[in-house]
């Protein structure tokens, strides 16, 4: 990851130019934006190593001959194979070493996600989407092209929900909008009801005794 912060505004804004992204903002807002870039291409070249299928290990095979092998040809023909395989181990341990220093870094953001605000979110969307339409250019993958294209459009006029495919994407989830009650208010609750029906028996048993007297005149 470049170190953004020893950079000029106008090579940071060259460098988010070239990238497709939005140069407004302060200095501080366009580090962010790189690093979340960056982040975001780590992420998506791993996920294509993934994908990628391996080559076949070997060709079709090709007619042997045999020859005799002298006792001094033996340990030249052996070193190369052995230096390829310390090769290869090495290049495992930089790769190992690499998808860790990657998971720690992209760790971090995930745990900070709790809440945003919805423009924040908007702007973490656009420069996901704007990521992804210069990989699939790159690849030449038209269709996703123009459907990332008008994602990026939706986003740009209405933002991005939090229930959202795109928002769980960036790691952020819809908070839990259920109202719970506590037992105090049920209880109060309970008590309005009681003495609203105790009121209405006083009432009823005022209008009985009052019908009751005027009876015993009569």
């Amino acid at each position: 990851m470049s170190n953004y912060s020893s950079q000029t505004v106008a090579t940071l804004k060259e460098a988010l130019k070239s990238r497709g992204l939005a140069t407004n903002g302060v200095k501080a807002d366009l580090i962010a934006r790189l690093e979340e870039a960056d982040k975001i291409e780590a992420v998506l070249d791993e996920e294509e190593e993934q994908e990628e299928p391996k080559e076949p290990a070997a060709k079709a095979e090709e007619p042997v001959t045999e020859t005799k092998v002298t006792e001094e040809e033996k340990p030249q023909q052996e070193e190369p194979a052995v230096q390829d395989e310390q090769q290869q181990q090495q290049q495992q341990q930089e790769t190992t070493t690499e998808n860790l220093a990657a998971g720690a870094d992209s760790q971090p953001v995930v745990e900070e996600k709790k809440t945003i605000s919805p423009e924040e979110l908007r702007e973490a969307a656009i420069t996901l989407l704007t990521t992804k339409i210069a990989r699939s250019k790159k690849f030449n993958d038209d269709e996703e092209v123009r459907k990332l294209e008008g994602n990026l459009k939706r986003v740009e006029k209405f933002g991005v929900a939090l229930d959202s495919a795109l928002a769980k994407e960036l790691g952020y989830k819809a908070p839990n909008s259920g109202k719970k009650f506590s037992k105090s208010q049920n209880h109060n609750n309970g008590n309005r009801y009681h003495g609203r029906n105790n009121n209405k028996f006083k009432g009823e048993r005022r209008y009985r005794n009052n019908n009751s007297n005027r009876r015993r005149r009569y």
